[in-house]
């Protein structure tokens, strides 16, 4: 056996923050309206497919984006474990 050692609760804790997830939406939209005028204007059926399927994308990083604001949220005596749930629901959407 070797003495190697290493921790793997590295990723525990890991919250992107709301700027991050913002400018990841930003980027996807840029990429998507880049893809719908270059599939309208070349004729592509293919980009403007990648198009339809970036923007379901975006979509699935703005509601990432609304779970990390509602994991954010305080617990009260109604909640709580706070709203964690959100986040493992919108992963499973």
């Amino acid at each position: 056996m070797s003495d190697h050692y290493h921790d793997h609760a590295q990723m525990d804790g890991f919250h992107p923050s709301g700027r991050k997830i913002f400018w990841v939406a930003m980027l996807n939209a840029t990429i998507t309206a880049s893809e719908v005028v270059g599939g309208f204007f070349s004729g592509s059926l293919s980009l403007l497919s990648d198009a339809v399927h970036n923007l379901s994308d975006i979509f699935a990083i703005a509601l990432s984006y609304v779970a990390n604001r509602m994991d954010n949220c305080p617990k009260d005596a109604k909640r709580t474990y706070e709203y964690k749930r959100a986040e493992i629901l919108s992963a499973f959407a």
